[in-house]
This record gives C-alpha cells, structure tokens and sequence, in this order.
C-alpha cells in the first residue's frame, strides 16, 4: 500500500485485494484519494498492523476522501499513545468511510480516531467488533482536540457490537440515526460475556453539542450513565428493548 501512496496524486482511486496487509500508511494533504477494497466482501480485503502504537490509515489534511470495503485489525497498544485503524487529522474534512468492518484483536484501542478538526465527516454502514480492550477499547474516539470539533457528522446503519465503549467523542452538530449499539456479545474466543459497555455513546463537552440522536436501538443498558448528551441535544424516537421507544430531549 505504500508504494501506491508514494505514487498517488489529488482524485486517485487505490483498488486493493488480498490477505492481511500489515502496514502503516499516511495519506498527507491529497483531496479526493479513494481506497476501496476490491472484493465481493470487506473480508476479502484485511489491513492491520503488528506495530504496537501504529495507524492502519492515517489521513492528515486530506479532505473528500473515501475509505470503502475493509476489514480492518486496529492495532496493539500501551497506555501512552493512541493507535487505531483509521487516524482522522487536521482538515480531513467530507470523508466518508462505508461499508468497512473494524474486528479488534488483542489490546486493540481505536477502530477511528479524530482529532477534532474535522467537519463534515460520514460513517456510513459499517461494523464496529471485539474493540474491548480494558479501559480504552472504543469503536469511535476523540482525542485531542487541538483546533475544533467534529462537526456535522454523520454516523448512520453502523451495528457496533461487543466493544468495551461504542463512541466516545465530543460532537457539534451531528447526526447519529439507524445505528445498533449491543451491550453485550462475543469477546475474541467467540465467548458469549455479560453486558460490559462502558459508554455505549458520550457525546457531551463540544461547544453548542446540539446533535441529533434519532432512531437508533440502544441496547437494553440504556441509562445516562451509559448514554451521555451533549448540550442542547435532540433524542427522540430511539428505541430500547426493556423500556420501549424513548423520546426525549437532552
């Protein structure tokens, strides 16, 4: 995958197929780059690293582009950095990620990381497993925070499934619709555990907050100790096994 980086310019597509491609990649200041996994099936296309601390796909300053088809292995990791299988930084903004699967594995920390300085941004249809880790397992994650919020996303159809946290990431804006948040499933020994999510969604500490959470399923755990809003935030029509649909404002 490097190679075909090195050799990338604004608007090109990267078509890749295989076993696992165990690679850090960085796509820096280039608009428009598609990387589309070119099988029937997201598991026709896996991409890890066995670098602890590494980022699958790092997108620095690269706005428009689509990431689309994979099944992504994020990393090991300590407690002192941050890895994940795709970094979002700087003004990566309109990304779109579609249809990827992010499948942890042992001490894997972030399936997507954002630094907040993204707006814009579109998680589309994808599945989010195993992503456990003690303390810091989480499918979405803000960490940072430098210049910005994440503003104006869009996270809708995703199923997020036996992660320790669901997301954890301060939004302005946003809209989060049609998604599954489990509170329970298998671990990585295909063993069936006990509702352990932490957070299933905080969303809270952005400036104005006044996201949209609408229509998702979440799980029988749904409590505000799991489900945190931000300010002026609008929650309405979602749904929960034990309570029925919930309709309220945060």
């Amino acid at each position: 995958m490097g190679e075909a980086v090195a050799v990338t310019v604004a608007g090109d597509t990267i078509l890749f197929r295989g076993s696992i491609l165990n690679e850090a990649v960085v796509i820096t200041g280039l608009a428009g780059v598609s990387i589309i996994g070119a099988g029937t099936t997201s598991n026709q296309a896996l991409w890890s690293s066995t670098a602890n601390n590494s980022v699958c796909l790092t997108l620095a300053a690269s706005p428009d582009c689509i990431v689309q088809n994979i099944r992504f292995r994020p990393p090991p990791g300590t407690s002192t950095n941050a890895p994940a299988a795709i970094s979002l930084t700087g003004a990566s903004n309109q990304v779109e990620i579609r249809g990827c699967r992010f499948q942890g594995k042992a001490n894997s920390y972030y399936g997507i990381l954002t630094d907040g300085a993204q707006s814009n941004v579109h998680i589309l249809g994808n599945e989010f497993y195993y992503i456990n880790t003690p303390t810091y397992g989480t499918a979405i994650k803000g960490a940072g925070y430098g210049v910005g919020e994440p503003t104006g996303w869009i996270v809708e159809r995703n199923t997020f499934h036996s992660n320790l946290n669901h997301i954890v990431c301060r939004m302005r804006q946003s809209i989060i619709r049609e998604n599954v948040f489990a509170a329970n499933g298998l671990d990585n020994s295909s063993v069936v555990q006990a509702p352990f999510t932490v957070l299933g969604m905080d969303i809270s500490g952005a400036s104005g907050g006044a996201n949209i959470v609408t229509r998702n399923d979440l799980a029988s755990l749904y409590h505000l100790a799991c489900y945190v809003p931000g300010t002026n935030d609008q929650w309405s029509g979602n749904f929960c096994a034990d309570r029925g649909p919930t309709s309220r404002v945060d």
